[in-house]
This record gives structure tokens, C-alpha cells and sequence, in this order.
């Protein structure tokens, strides 16, 4: 996990000297990447994490995300300091070897944590089994792509007609504990659950899906309050790709309104190809 800087006037030394902290990498705009290549436009800083081998994802990003936030001073500097064109990422990155499927989560206090620091998070996913590079898994010239986000509201008492009245909006799907988990079957549901989906294929850009869903959900800070207190609340985000290899960005001002609901942010890929 790292958090990058970038941008034309971004000077890694007063990047180092703002937040108290020593890069892993810098480049001073002008500066090549690599030996031989051409001189860059912009400076850049990065201070990263990496965890052990092998993974266990859903932990480790956690963990990691709270190694990095916790190094940073409070108050934080305004990274406009650096320009009107600086963009600031925490980058999250995964090697895996030829999977069905992958996932992990940022649990409500990482992902609020991230929403306060003001930064864009991004994913890089690598197969390193495979040579093809799938680019954005939400690129919308892949016709085979699919993306989709969802919001789900679970609890053991939840009644899905009061959270329908809550957030004004009838669910995509929805049940109480103890019914069924699909008809027909004996074996039955341990908690109750609210759903809504906002789906696209080809995809849109995962930006404006989870914009497209709030837009449609209230915004006052007490309903989210009351959910957040009687039931778990998680926004899962999947993307169906050919190949694990690509990366998504959550532009800044959506990973703020996301720390805002107070919600677990889960991501899943799945790979057509496997």
C-alpha cells in the first residue's frame, strides 16, 4: 500500500519535509523514471508498505491502510499546497496467481480514515501467471465487462420494509432471518438483508455507478446514524473482467461520501477467462 503525491510543482523534498515523513521513492519533475527514459513532468513522492507472502487480503489491507494513516501528522497539510494539478492516491496493490476470483475490504474506520486524509484510492490487481494487462476493469470498450455496486444492509432483527422507509427506496432484493436462502431450500438465512444494485455492462465508469446510487440515498447524517447503530452496512463493488490483471480509481470525492454513510467497502473480481 502507498500513498503517492504528483504533480508539476510537487518538490519531493517539501513533500518530506510537510508531512514529517522519508519517501521509499521521489522523482523532481524532469527527472527520468528509469535510466534512458524521458525527462518526467511531474515530481512525484511515495511512502509504502508491503506485507508478507502469502496474503490474506481482507486483513492485510487493513492493516496496512492503518500502518500508512496512522504514520501521518494532524493536521494533515493541504495538498493544494503543491498546485492546482497535484493529485494525492492511496494505492493499493496485489500480485495473485491465476485466480477464479479475488477480493478484499476496507473496513468503516480505514475507510473513514481515508475519506478524512482527502486522498483518491486506487487498485492495482497483477496475475502474474498471466502476460495480458486488462488496463481499467471499468473500461468501457470491453464489451464483456461487467461492473456493479451494491449496497447491503444486514442485521439479525432487520426488517427490510423499515429500511425501505428509511432510505425511501425499494430494494433490488431483500429477507429476513430465517427465511430461505433460495426457494425451495431448507436451509435458512442467519440474517436479515436489504439490497439495491446499480449494475452496467459494458461498464461505466465506477465513479459514476456509485454516484448513480447516491444520488438515489439520503443524505441526512441521522438516518445513516441509526442504520450504522442497528445494522452493518457495506457498499460491495465487483468487477467481472477477462483476466485479474487491471487496476479502478475512486476519484476523491467519492471515497469521501463513502466515509461519510460510515459504510465497509468491499471489493470482488471475477475472472471470465478462468
Amino acid at each position: 500500500m502507498s500513498l503517492i503525491v504528483y504533480g508539476t510543482a510537487v518538490d519531493p523534498e517539501d513533500v518530506t519535509q510537510a508531512l514529517g515523513l522519508s519517501p521509499t521513492w521521489q522523482r523532481r519533475r524532469g527527472e527520468p523514471n528509469h535510466p534512458g527514459d524521458r525527462p518526467t513532468k511531474r515530481g512525484m513522492w511515495k511512502r509504502s508498505f508491503v506485507g508478507p507472502t502469502p496474503v490474506n487480503a481482507p486483513t492485510l489491507a487493513n492493516d496496512l491502510a492503518r500502518d500508512l494513516l496512522g504514520e501521518l501528522p494532524s493536521p494533515l497539510p493541504s495538498w493544494s499546497n503543491w498546485g492546482d494539478d497535484v493529485e494525492v492516491d492511496i494505492t493499493l496493490s496485489f500480485a495473485v496467481h491465476r485466480l477464479l476470483n479475488f477480493s478484499y475490504e476496507l473496513d468503516t474506520s480505514v475507510a473513514k480514515k481515508i475519506g478524512e486524509v482527502g486522498t483518491a484510492l486506487v487498485c492495482n490487481v497483477y496475475d502474474v501467471d498471466d502476460s495480458v494487462r486488462a488496463g481499467s476493469f471499468d473500461d468501457p470498450d470491453a464489451a464483456e465487462h461487467e461492473v456493479s455496486v451494491s449496497l447491503i444492509v444486514r442485521g439479525e432483527e432487520l426488517d427490510p420494509n423499515i429500511v425501505t422507509s428509511m432510505l425511501g427506496l425499494d430494494p433490488t432484493s431483500s429477507g429476513r432471518a430465517g427465511d430461505p436462502i433460495q426457494r425451495g431450500q431448507v436451509r435458512a438465512r442467519p440474517l436479515g438483508f436489504w439490497e439495491f444494485d446499480v449494475r452496467s455492462r459494458p461498464p461505466k465508469d465506477v465513479n459514476q455507478l456509485i454516484r448513480a446510487l447516491l444520488g438515489r440515498l439520503p443524505t441526512n447524517p441521522v438516518t445513516w446514524d441509526t442504520l450504522r447503530r442497528d445494522y452493518q452496512i457495506r457498499l460491495h463493488t465487483s468487477f467481472t473482467a477477462e483476466g485479474l490483471s487491471g487496476h479502478f480509481y475512486l476519484e476523491a470525492d467519492v471515497v469521501r461520501a463513502l466515509a461519510t454513510m460510515g459504510c465497509t467497502l468491499d471489493f470482488a473480481f471475477y475472472n471470465l477467462n478462468a
